[in-house]
C-alpha cells in the first residue's frame, strides 16, 4: 500500500513538473521585436481606437498632433510611447480563433490599435492591436492586424495605449524657452510691467523694481502650465478674452507671443469657487484652462492689492479680480 502510495506521489510530482514547464515555455517571450532599434527614426503615431484616433507628427524634431485637433504635442508623451514599444516582447499565442477575441478585448470594435511610421514621408512599421491587461500590470494581449491568433505580450502596460488626447497635448504655455526670452510685456488693468534681459540677468525697464523681482516674475510666467482644455463645443464668446484679466507678450529669438488670460470658467456645481481661468496663446489654435491659484499667484506678485479676496481660501465673487486691477490700476 506504501510502495502504491509512493509511485502515485511520484506520478503526481511529475505532472506537477511537466505543467510547470508547460506554462513557463507557454508564456516565454520570443525575444524583443525589431522595432528596438529603429526607434530613434519615428517620425508618425497613430493611435486609433473606438472614441476616436490620435494622429502625431514629427517635423523637424518637432512633435505635433494632427487629430483630433491642431496642436503642439508633448514630446516626452511620445517617446514615452516609442520606448516602451520598443521594450515590447511578445510570447506564444494563447488564443487561435477568433470567436475568443472578446474575451481579450481585441476584436476591432473594442481595441487600440497602434501603428508607427519612419522616415519622410512616413512609412509603416509597427501595427498592432491591443486589448486587456493580460497577467500583470506590465502585460498585455496583442494581435498582429492580418493574423488570426492572440498573443502575450510584456513590457507594456494597458495604460501606455490608451491615454487620451489630451494626454498627448503639450501643458507648457510658451513655445519661446525661457532661456531664449529676452522681453516681457504684462498688462494688467491699466498698468504696464516691462522686463528685459541684461547681460547680469533680468531687469524691470518700468516700473521701478529690483532685479530679483523682475528675475521672479519671469520664473513665476514660465512656471504657468495648461490644467487641461475645455470642449470643442464651447463658444469662445463665454471666455473674456476681449476685456482680458492679464496679457502676457513675451518675444526672443526671433519669435514673439502673446498669452491672453480670460474670465473664470464657470463650475459645474453651484456654490463651488472657479478652479480655472481660460486663456490662450497666439500660434496655438485651441484655447486652454490655467488653474487659478496660478494665476491668482502673479496678480499678487505683481499688485498686491490686485490678489481675489478668497471664501474659504479659493472662492471669489464675481468680477473681484477685474474690481481689484481697475480700482489699483484706475
Amino acid at each position: 500500500m506504501l510502495k502504491r502510495l509512493g509511485v502515485l506521489t511520484g506520478i503526481l510530482i511529475a505532472l506537477c513538473l511537466a505543467i510547470a514547464y508547460f506554462f513557463a515555455h507557454s508564456w516565454a517571450p520570443r525575444g524583443k521585436e525589431p522595432l528596438a532599434k529603429i526607434g530613434g527614426t519615428i517620425t508618425a503615431i497613430d493611435i486609433s481606437e473606438p472614441s476616436g484616433t490620435i494622429s502625431l507628427r514629427k517635423t523637424a524634431g518637432v512633435w505635433t498632433m494632427t487629430n483630433p485637433v491642431e496642436d503642439r504635442a508633448d514630446s516626452g508623451s511620445c517617446r514615452e510611447l516609442i520606448k516602451s514599444l520598443s521594450g515590447l516582447t511578445v510570447g506564444e499565442a494563447v488564443a487561435e480563433n477568433p470567436a475568443s477575441y472578446p474575451e481579450y478585448d481585441i476584436e476591432d470594435a473594442s481595441a487600440t490599435r497602434v501603428s508607427l511610421s519612419a522616415g519622410n514621408p512616413p512609412k509603416k512599421i509597427f501595427d498592432a492591436y491591443f486589448g486587456k491587461t493580460a497577467i500583470g500590470f506590465n502585460s498585455i494581449y496583442l494581435r498582429w492586424p492580418d493574423k488570426k491568433p492572440v498573443y502575450l505580450a510584456e513590457g507594456l502596460s494597458r495604460y501606455m495605449v490608451t491615454k487620451t488626447a489630451s494626454d498627448y497635448r503639450d501643458r507648457e504655455v510658451f513655445a519661446v524657452p525661457q532661456d531664449s526670452a529676452a522681453a516681457i510685456t504684462v498688462i494688467l488693468g491699466r498698468r504696464v510691467y516691462a522686463v528685459e534681459k541684461s547681460s547680469s540677468g533680468w531687469i524691470f525697464k518700468s516700473p521701478k523694481r529690483t532685479a530679483q523681482e523682475a528675475s521672479d516674475l519671469v520664473d513665476d510666467l514660465y512656471s504657468l502650465r495648461i490644467a487641461d482644455f475645455p470642449p470643442a463645443t464651447e463658444p469662445a464668446a463665454r471666455m473674456g478674452f476681449s476685456r482680458p484679466i492679464l496679457s502676457v507678450e513675451v518675444s526672443g529669438g526671433g519669435e514673439k507671443e502673446a498669452l491672453i488670460i480670460g474670465r473664470p470658467v464657470k463650475p459645474t456645481m453651484k456654490k463651488q469657487p472657479p478652479a480655472y481661468d481660460y486663456a490662450k496663446v497666439s500660434g496655438r489654435a485651441s484655447p486652454f484652462y490655467l488653474n487659478v491659484y496660478d494665476v491668482n499667484a502673479l496678480l499678487h506678485r505683481l499688485v498686491p492689492l490686485a490678489r481675489p479676496k478668497h471664501r474659504a481660501q479659493t472662492a471669489e465673487k464675481p468680477g473681484t479680480r477685474e474690481a481689484a486691477a481697475k480700482k489699483t490700476h484706475g
